[in-house]
């Protein structure tokens, strides 16, 4: 049996230019039913259709001999496009924070400075310096939840995000200082 593990990350473009091509959408519609140029407004519903349902992702799958592969694809209209990886080269999984700050200001006059945590889910190689997203909340007790539970399931260490330091590398860092 095939065990099935879907990621979604949310749509591939920006929320500005999904609400413009939701618009454009709307417009097109106008245009078909409400004029007599139904081809020039299905024409125009092909690229804004494009850009609103266009998601992208991770797909993990576990086999019944216990293999494990993954899959980073973007979907188009619901077909999935990617390539299988193996996920053996990724025994480890680990929770990055991350803060997102922004300014909102009105009419030039800012009024207010706005900062976010994100938590990141992310399987790791042995160095872990190759990362695969699994999952983004700004809720830190339910991304704690949903990393053992992703752990227990792809058979993975829960570590601290630690990459490895090669010798090249601090020998670089010595001669700088």
């Amino acid at each position: 049996m095939n065990k099935k593990i879907k990621y979604k990350f949310g749509n591939y473009f920006p929320i500005r230019i999904v609400i413009f091509a939701v618009l454009f959408i709307l417009w097109a519609l106008y245009i078909i039913f409400s004029s007599h140029m139904p081809i020039l407004g299905g024409i125009m519903l092909i690229l804004p259709s494009f850009v609103c349902f266009t998601f992208k992702g991770v797909l993990i799958e576990i086999d019944s001999e216990n293999s494990k592969k993954y899959k980073e694809y973007y979907s188009y209209f619901g077909l999935k496009v990617g390539k299988w990886k193996s996920l053996d080269n990724y025994p480890y999984i680990t929770i990055m924070s991350h803060r997102l700050s922004y300014n909102v200001s009105n009419f030039g006059a800012r009024v207010a400075s706005i900062k976010e945590d994100f938590f990141e889910i992310f399987l790791l190689n042995q160095t872990h310096r190759h990362k695969i997203l699994l999952k983004s909340d700004n809720n830190l007790e339910k991304i704690s939840t949903l990393i053992k539970q992703i752990a227990e399931e792809l058979n993975v260490e829960i570590v601290k995000y630690n990459p490895v330091v090669s010798e090249k590398t601090m020998a670089r860092r010595n001669l700088r200082r």
